[in-house]
């Protein structure tokens, strides 16, 4: 579910209540938050979304969520809440953690598939080599 105003966040709410059979003051105690947090945003009059910690908190606990242009996704990779708050305590960034690590494997591996795939050029080019030795050998001076 994406989530644009604050109709959205209410209907999200609504879904997870159905799914769950929970209320919103169950909901917001099962993902760490203060009840009378949860019922505020859930007020018809209410006209904004929560800010993004409250929503991934709720996500994290329940899932089904991407914020437009805010940077809340829901995550693919589930953390432990310990391992998160610690992290987060400390001033480190999870999220952008698991991305970069996410990124290096995957340069790794696409270069490990280029190796493999080039593997006999190279190994041709090391036969060249010791056969005739390099191109610069007679103007070395050592």
């Amino acid at each position: 579910m994406r989530i644009t105003n604050a109709s959205d966040f209410r209907a999200w709410i609504k879904q997870i209540e159905t799914n769950t059979s929970l209320t919103p003051s169950e909901i917001a105690r099962a993902s760490g938050l203060a009840e009378s947090t949860l019922t505020r945003y859930m007020h018809p009059d209410y006209p904004r979304i929560p800010q993004r910690r409250t929503i991934k908190k709720i996500a994290g606990r329940f899932g089904g969520v991407m914020l437009d242009r805010s940077g809340v996704e829901e995550d693919s990779i589930a953390f432990e809440r310990r391992l998160q708050a610690e992290a987060e305590t400390l001033g480190l960034d999870p999220d952008a953690i698991a991305r970069q690590a996410i990124e290096n494997a995957i340069k790794e591996k696409r270069f490990s598939e280029w190796m493999d795939a080039n593997r006999e050029v190279f190994e041709a080019k090391a036969r060249d080599v010791d056969e005739h030795g390099l191109w610069c050998d007679r103007y070395r001076l050592f």
